[in-house]
Formats: structure tokens, C-alpha cells, sequence
């Protein structure tokens, strides 16, 4: 549909503008881009023009200002990018047009050590800012599972909970400003008051509303984070259970009664996908679990919420091992999905539920994948004393086609599940977007009032979030959706 526009006239003036060393066009380096962390039949994927038809490589900000410029005056889909973690396809183009890597606006740009603020670009992995603040007094509030290999912009876009969350809060709660380019091209600071932390509105548009929106609004250039002292002690703990009730139970517990800087609890059926996939962990009856995180602050309150966890872990049957087992699943938290191995093809599904609803919802999760014949593992990060985000993960593989096509609806059944039992899928992107009117309708009339307003040419990242456009111009209705994923469950005995 825009491959005519893209060659004849939008390429010619971004390279003027760029470089021709910016811009790639073989067909090589855009099948790289075509795609994003989650596995899908091609049988599906034929519906959307996921190959870009160029990418563009911007290194400042006001080079991505004018990409967007040019491309609102155009009229050419423009879909952000950073390293593609997120596994929702919101980093894949559904209707060609050009991909914006944002990877080499990478950099560290203020520091401020006595205020405790630190300013970095969109692009950057979380880990190089975690790197960078290791010698100092400060550390990161939050940060991703992921954050080897994401960046700053891209957590910002999806969500911005994460390790840390359960005594920090959200991302969006420790970003004092953030500078964003909006789809025509605009570049506008969004700030919070910093005594009160109250957003400070722009035209009528928040810093709040922008963020988990998914790339369909804004490209966040930079974020400036408060950040948080380092604690005198950085103490990592765990405990293990014959039974996974009772480690379900510890965690609740747990995050309500101590202050932990992050707990986690997998299940049996995740250690033994860590183990099969070659990583060390330790070794837990499938019916079990363990739970484990970090403490941290000064010696003494350290000291009393590690007596207190104890204490705690002990009422629900456990046992507290040792600081070097502790410290060995702490260092291995990144990265829950290097479980896939096992698959070879992982299907998992974001999920924020209540923390009392974590048992229902793993016994949910088992019996799916009892009724489709496969392995299933849960690992599941308490992001506040009352809510934590749960991945679950099954165990599939998709060049069996037709069985693999049928486990897809497991995710579709998940998400309806937890919806009903007061949760919500952590993001949308393409896959889960049929699920955001009936999970947070607020939420929906929200983000459909700034795209009218901020995106009124729909050129950002079209056809996510809100509604799932194909390459043919028209919006995959939901009854297909629906209809044609519960069939192929009905028939996946029959595969």
C-alpha cells in the first residue's frame, strides 16, 4: 500500500535528511525487523504487512522529530523500536511503512548526585544505567525482568512495572520529566510537580497518560528518573516449599507484612524448566515452589525484615536456605523466557491479578495445559502488596502447526480468566488488544480521545493497542478472533 510512496518520495528526502548509511532497505535487515520476541504461525502473520519496508536509524532527537514530521506529511506508518522484548508485537509493523530503531539514542545525558536525578535517553539498556550507577549512592527504583536487553523508552511505553515495584511503585511514579516527540513531529517536555509528584499537564495531555501507551502516542526520547539511595545492605533471600499453596500464600504474606525491594515465586514446573534448560536452581518437588528476592536498606532494618520473613516462612512450611542459594537465584532473575528451551516454542501470557487470586489462577493455568497435553511453569513477580504480575508459560511447538495453532488459544483463555477474577492483561500490542475494552474500558476511552487528538492521520504505530489492523486497511474484527481460536482448541485433540 506504501511501498510507491516509501521508494519514490519518503526515502529520498529521510536519506538526504539521514544519511544513506541510516537507512536500510534490503530485504535482509527487514525480515530481522519483521517480527518481535513472540512466536506466531505464519498462517496468521499473512494477514499483516509485518515487513517494513525500510528502517531508520536515528541517532538524536531531533532526527526522530523530523522522521515523524516527514512521515505525518506523507502519511506513513512509523513504528518505534527499540530491542524488541516485549513479546505483544508492538515493536512489529502491521502495515509496512518504516521501522524507527531507536537503539543509538543510547546515552547517559545529566547526572545530578546530590539531588539523586538521573536523565538518559530512550534508547538505552537498562543494564548500562544500572552499570553506570553501581559505584554510586543511588540505584534504579524499578526496573524490568528484561533489563539486560531493554530499554528505557520501551519500558516506559509498556507498562513500567517490574523489580522494584513492590517498594517503589511503577516506573511513570519515579520519572520527575520525560521528553517525548509526538507523530507530527512535535517535541515536548512533560514534567511532574517534583515536591508533590503530581503531573503537571501540556495542552491537556499528563506525563501519566502517556506512559503504557504503547508506542501509539509518543516516542519517549528521554526520561529523567528520581532515584533511590542504596541501601547500606543488599540482602538476597529465599525459601523453598513441598507445596506451591503454601509458597503462593508466603508471598502474600510476605509483601503485606516486610518491605522487600522485590519478591518472586516460582513454581515447580518453572525450576524444572530451568534445570532442563541448563541453568542451576534449586530443586523443588514439582508440587512446589520458592519464593525469593532482596532486601535492602540500613543493617539493622535489614536485619529485622529478614527475621521477620523467617518467621513468616516458617508458618507456611518452609525453609530458609542458605545466603549462597539465595544469591544464585537472585544474580539468575533476569530473563524468566530462557526457559523456552524446553518448548521449543514458549507460549506465555502477561497477567496482572490480585495477589490473593495467585493459586486460582495457577490451577487455572494447569489445567490448560493438562487439557492440551503440555508442560506449564509460573513465575510470578509481587509488583505491590496486593497485586503481582504472573507469567505464565507453556510449553509448545509450532512446527507442529496445527496442535500449535490450537495452544494459542490457551493465552486467549488466560486473559479471559483473569479478567473475571478482577485482572488484566499487563499490555496489549497486537495479539491482546481485543481484551482492553472489556479489562479497563476508562482506559480504552482515554487512549482513544489522545489518538483522535494527538494522532488524527493514525501514522504512530497504527493498528495496536486499540484495534488490530491488517494490511489490508481494515480492523480484524473480534468474532473472528474469538471463533476461529476457540475452534482450533475444540480440535486440538484431533491434532
Amino acid at each position: 500500500m506504501f511501498f510507491g510512496i516509501v521508494t519514490l518520495t519518503f526515502l529520498p528526502e529521510l536519506k538526504s535528511l539521514l544519511g544513506v548509511e541510516n537507512i536500510a532497505e534490503n530485504n535482509l535487515e527487514r525480515l530481522v525487523y519483521d517480527h518481535d520476541y513472540a512466536p506466531i504461525p505464519r498462517e496468521i502473520m499473512i494477514m499483516f504487512k509485518t515487513r517494513p519496508d525500510a528502517i531508520v536509524r536515528t541517532t538524536s532527537s531531533d532526527q526522530v522529530s523530523e522522521v515523524l514530521r516527514i512521515a505525518h506529511r506523507y502519511r506513513v506508518p512509523v513504528t518505534p523500536r527499540g530491542y524488541a522484548t516485549w513479546g505483544f508485537g508492538g515493536a512489529m509493523p502491521t502495515r509496512g511503512g518504516v521501522t524507527l530503531d531507536l537503539t543509538q539514542l543510547n546515552h547517559i545525558e545529566q547526572y545530578d548526585e546530590k539531588r539523586g536525578l538521573l536523565k538518559v535517553q530512550g534508547g538505552a539498556v537498562w543494564k548500562k544505567v544500572m552499570d553506570f550507577l553501581e559505584s554510586t549512592k543511588w540505584q534504579l527504583p524499578v526496573y524490568p525482568s528484561s533489563a539486560p536487553s531493554a530499554t528505557v523508552g520501551g519500558f516506559a511505553a509498556t507498562g513500567g512495572l517490574g523489580y522494584g515495584s513492590l517498594k517503589h511503585g511503577y516506573l511513570k511514579e519515579n520519572v520527575v520529566s520525560a521528553t517525548v516527540a509526538f507523530p507530527d513531529g512535535e517535541i515536548a517536555c512533560l514534567q511532574r510537580d517534583i515536591e508533590t509528584m503530581e503531573p503537571i499537564p501540556r495542552d491537556g495531555v499528563t506525563l501519566d497518560q502517556l506512559f503504557s501507551s504503547e508506542g501509539i502516542l509518543c516516542v519517549f526520547l528521554d526520561l529523567t528518573i528520581r532515584l533511590v539511595p542504596r541501601g547500606e545492605v543488599e540482602a538476597p533471600v529465599i525459601a523453598s516449599f513441598d507445596q506451591f499453596e503454601d509458597a503462593a500464600e508466603d508471598l502474600e504474606a510476605a509483601s503485606r507484612e516486610t518491605a522487600p525491594f522485590t519478591l518472586i515465586l516460582n513454581d515447580g514446573g518453572f525450576l524444572r524448566a530451568k534445570r532442563e534448560a541448563g541453568f542451576e536452581t534449586v530443586d523443588v518437588p514439582i508440587s512446589g515452589g520458592v519464593v525469593f528476592g532482596q532486601y535492602c536498606g540500613g543493617r539493622a532494618d535489614v536485619e529485622k525484615e529478614l527475621e521477620r520473613f523467617s518467621e513468616i516462612t516458617a508458618s507456611h512450611k518452609g525453609i530458609v536456605l542458605s545466603e549462597e542459594e539465595a544469591k544464585l537465584e537472585w544474580e539468575e532473575r533476569f530473563y524468566p523466557l530462557r526457559v523456552k528451551r524446553m518448548g521449543p516454542t514458549l507460549l506465555a501470557a502477561d497477567l496482572l491479578v490480585p495477589t490473593s487470586a495467585v493459586m486460582e489462577t495457577t490451577r487455572y493455568a494447569q489445567k490448560l495445559a493438562r487439557d492440551a497435553g503440555i508442560a506449564a511453569g509460573m513465575d510470578i513477580v509481587a509488583v505491590a502488596r496486593d497485586q503481582t504480575v504472573i507469567l505464565p508459560m507453556f510449553f509448545s511447538d509450532e512446527r507442529k502447526t496445527l496442535k500449535f495453532m490450537s495452544h494459542i488459544a490457551i493465552v486467549k483463555k488466560m486473559i479471559e480468566f483473569v479478567i473475571q477474577i478482577g485482572g488484566r492483561p499487563y499490555g496489549y500490542g497486537v495479539w491482546n488488544s481485543f481484551h482492553l475494552n472489556r479489562a479497563e474500558p476508562e482506559r480504552a476511552r482515554q487512549l482513544r480521545s489522545l489518538k483522535r487528538k494527538l494522532d488524527p492521520r493514525n501514522i504512530l504505530n497504527p493498528g495496536k493497542t486499540l484495534t488490530v489492523g491488517t494490511r489490508f486497511g481494515l480492523p480484524l474484527p473480534a468474532f473472528v478472533y474469538n471463533s476461529g481460536l476457540e475452534l482450533m482448541w475444540g480440535l486440538r485433540k484431533v491434532f
